[in-house]
């Protein structure tokens, strides 16, 4: 499947995606998807992103059902992901050689179906560089309106 960059999609392209849930199935504008539980950084970051005025992502978001793959948090209607990667310093998953290359696959699917990813530590996240970035891949985009598609 080729990717079509993301300024290249249309407003109603991007309305129909984000009036999907990962299985495909119609969803309100707006409706979470409570796959999972956030871990204590991501929490923080939510908060962080409702002080700062962004708009609320999705939770726990499925991307990739066949391998169950989820995002931390995604903006399903500009197809933006952001990871937090905890447990760096402390031998957790994310640096183990076996679940590396597992994530290398999880992100090079994720590039292939038109995700932008972006990827914090704890640390950037209690240290506000987190929102401060996501705040500018934003870049004062809005969520599509409802009833838009």
């Amino acid at each position: 499947m080729t990717a079509i960059p993301l300024n290249q999609l249309s407003d109603r392209a991007r309305a129909r995606i984000a009036a999907q849930d990962p299985g495909g199935r119609k969803r309100a504008p707006g409706q979470k998807n409570p796959y999972g539980r956030s871990s204590e950084p991501e929490q923080l970051l939510l908060k962080q992103m409702r002080l700062a005025g962004l708009p609320t992502p999705d939770v726990q978001v499925k991307f990739c059902l066949e391998r169950g793959w989820t995002f931390d948090l995604a903006f399903w209607w500009c197809m933006l992901a952001v990871e937090v990667d905890g447990g760096i310093w402390s031998g957790g998953r994310h640096i183990l050689p076996q679940h590396y290359e597992a994530h290398c696959d999880k992100m090079n699917r994720a590039a292939l179906d038109g995700w932008a990813v972006l990827h914090f530590t704890p640390s950037q996240v209690e240290s506000g560089a987190a929102v401060d970035l996501i705040g500018r891949a934003l870049n004062g985009r809005t969520p599509p309106k409802d009833g838009a598609a």
